[in-house]
């Protein structure tokens, strides 16, 4: 596969990036609800994947992978989290402490002992 500079689709980004930053718009609150409904946003979310593979399987792939990644795995929320309890205590981001594995290894040896 032959690898190419398109200055067209480079100067599109730029101006993408730019206008990202500097650009307002006054949306109404109606629009604004409709822009926030989940379903509006991972539409964007593919379109933006979509613009980067232009591969429809590739796009759906790699939204799967992602709404995976950041609405189970690492959703402290979620109870398949995978993030550590402690840690996510320490950095006051749940509100109870959850034993350790020793400390439950422990409570379990003397209850059922």
């Amino acid at each position: 596969m032959a690898t190419y500079f398109d200055p067209l689709v480079s100067l599109s980004i730029i101006l993408l990036q730019v206008s990202n930053r500097f650009m307002k718009i006054n949306i109404t609150p109606a629009q604004e609800k409709i822009l926030m409904h989940p379903i509006t946003q991972i539409s964007m979310y593919a379109s933006i994947i979509y613009f980067t593979t232009k591969n429809i399987p590739i796009t759906c792939i790699i939204v799967l992978v992602s709404y995976l990644f950041f609405f189970i795995l690492f959703n402290e929320n979620n109870k398949l989290n995978i993030l550590p309890k402690e840690w996510l205590y320490r950095e006051k981001l749940i509100t109870e402490r959850h034993p350790s594995c020793k400390e439950t290894y422990k409570n379990n040896l003397l209850l059922y002992h």
